[in-house]
């Protein structure tokens, strides 16, 4: 069980399939990323997983997102705080590179990533309180 999240403080225009707000990808096909907007206005991710959690409807990359693996075939996806969608992918392992912000393995991205963070598996009201937290001390530092 995982979590991964970034903030991004980026607004971009339309939605672009390399724009990464945090990934990794190993030699054997195991992801951890998100991407907040892609073209086809969807929010994609992976969380130690070979298969993409795809939800619709995104709009923009701005805000805090996070995937959130609870089990092994359990995992979801959030935005400011809140679930956006949910994935039953099997879990492949742990993903064997590290987590870079603002890129995976191979694209960079243009996002300013504000804050970034991983670790255990998060519930929703742990997943909220992380959120609050976070806008609060953007806020006090003048982010958002």
């Amino acid at each position: 069980s995982a979590h991964a999240g970034a903030w991004s403080l980026t607004a971009l225009g339309a939605g672009v399939n390399t724009e990464r707000a945090l990934g990794g990808l190993s030699a054997a096909g195991v992801r951890t990323m998100v991407l907040p907007w892609n073209a086809s206005n969807q929010t994609q991710a992976f969380i130690n997983s070979g298969t993409v959690i795809t939800i619709a409807g995104a709009s923009t990359a701005l805000g805090h997102y996070m995937v959130n693996r609870s089990g092994a075939s359990a995992s979801q996806i959030y935005k400011n705080g809140a679930s956006i969608g949910t994935g039953a992918e099997a879990s492949s392992g742990l993903l064997n590179q590290n987590i870079r912000f603002g890129q995976d393995s191979t694209n960079f991205a243009t996002l300013q990533i504000a804050a970034g963070h991983a670790g255990s598996s998060l519930g929703a009201s742990e997943t909220l309180a992380l959120y609050r937290l976070l806008l609060a001390y953007m806020q006090a530092v003048g982010a958002v």
